[in-house]
């Protein structure tokens, strides 16, 4: 009898410690999961070895989208957020999308989580120009020392390593880079369609998507070939890289659609820049986009209505030419709340977060329904130039 009473007791203890984002389920008590994500690594093009998860869709698979999950990077050093802790129920919004027929990708950002191996140190270090010639001036200004090993033979990469998480910030578009790499050779390999790409980012990462959705209509979805290089260019290596001819079509077609969780406007990234990335590429309106925010959260608002007005221009001036959005389409406080960013998510039956980022998903989804399956060609990270988009390092 009082074995028969000790079990809903530890299931009850278990469920208890399971509200703790800190203390991880009792292995006896865990849920099985029934789709388990692979564990993979991918280098960006400053040659650093980030780490990811990779959820297969339960349906269709190598045919299915992909939806990338950007949680907010670290840039108080108060919580070390990863995308297995502090950051929000993303695991739980995974799984409720691969059993919507979308394959989904998880990353850590650079110095997060097990994203700290420098794999290619001569690289990631260079300020010469010769080996990186975005990020190596960055990395060696903004990241310490090691007590064991100087540079440039320092091969691992902490949040405590990085001087100013703020101003470092924008090096941080170079791992979207190599995730949309890793994400192209995956498609060319049958796991999965990259001709429909969704990002779902909170926080400071909700601009970071946005930034990387405008370079991405700076890149060919296609590989070019040697003509488009041109004669003595060996390799495709940064966004925008010139190319001779018609560029074909742009890689920023294939974001479908994308949702933002409480955006911030990171300081280190400029409002005027923000503004100008549609004015400059306005098919980026064409990509579905949707703001998502606690009805108590002031903050979360009034940049969710920046970027809708002055961004999307949701409501442009009469005779402009340029479509409006609907507000009640795009704008969607969760009622009743400040939660903010991924904490937005794992309470559906209340807040309904997970519920609205499917339905406006899927609605994309049926609309993209015939895109084809088409080899990308891509097979090493490139960079993005953030100057070339009115981003600049401070």
């Amino acid at each position: 009898m009082r074995r028969w009473m000790a079990v809903p007791l530890l299931l009850a203890a278990a469920a208890l410690l399971a509200t703790r984002e800190d203390v991880p389920l009792p292995a006896a008590a865990a849920q099985k999961d029934d789709n388990p994500p692979t564990e993979e690594t991918f280098l960006t093009a400053d040659g650093l070895q980030l780490h990811g998860k990779f959820y297969r869709s339960l349906r269709g698979e190598g045919s299915s989208p992909v939806v990338v999950m950007l949680y907010p990077p670290v840039t108080d050093r108060v919580v070390e957020r990863t995308m297995d802790s502090k950051s929000g129920d993303w695991k739980g919004l995974a799984r409720r999308l691969t059993k919507e027929g979308y394959n989904v990708f998880q990353f850590d950002w650079r110095g997060h989580g097990k994203s700290t191996v420098i794999k290619e140190p001569a690289k990631f270090w260079d300020a010469t120009g010769r080996l990186n010639t975005v990020t190596g001036p960055m990395n060696d200004k903004y990241i310490k020392d090691s007590a064991k090993a100087k540079k440039p033979n320092k091969r691992d990469l902490t949040l405590k390593d990085i001087r100013d998480l703020n101003r470092y910030l924008p090096v941080l578009i170079e791992d979207l880079a190599a995730v949309r790499c890793h994400l192209d050779i995956k498609n060319d390999d049958n796991q999965l369609n990259s001709s429909s790409v969704y990002v779902i980012g909170a926080g400071d990462a909700a601009v970071l998507g946005m930034f990387w959705i405008r370079a991405e209509y700076a890149r060919p979805a296609i590989y070019p070939s040697q003509n488009q290089l041109g004669t003595g260019v060996p390799r495709y290596e940064y966004v925008p890289q010139p190319l001779l001819g018609n560029i074909g079509t742009r890689a920023g077609e294939t974001v479908a659609g994308a949702v933002w969780l409480s955006p911030n406007v990171p300081r280190s990234i400029s409002r005027e820049a923000i503004r100008s990335w549609v004015s400059t590429a306005p098919e980026m309106r064409d990509t579905k986009m949707v703001f998502l925010w606690g009805e108590n959260d002031a903050d979360a608002r009034r940049e969710s209505e920046f970027l809708w007005k002055e961004v999307l221009v949701g409501n442009p001036r009469p005779g402009s030419g340029i479509e409006p959005l609907d507000p009640k389409r795009t704008l969607f406080p969760i009622e009743k709340t400040e939660l903010k960013g991924g904490f937005l998510l794992g309470d559906n039956a209340k807040l309904k977060t997970e519920d609205i980022i499917v339905k406006e998903l899927n609605e994309v989804k049926e609309k993209r329904a015939k895109q084809a399956h088409k080899t990308r060609g891509y097979t090493e990270p490139y960079f993005i130039s953030p100057s070339q988009f009115g981003v600049g390092f401070q």
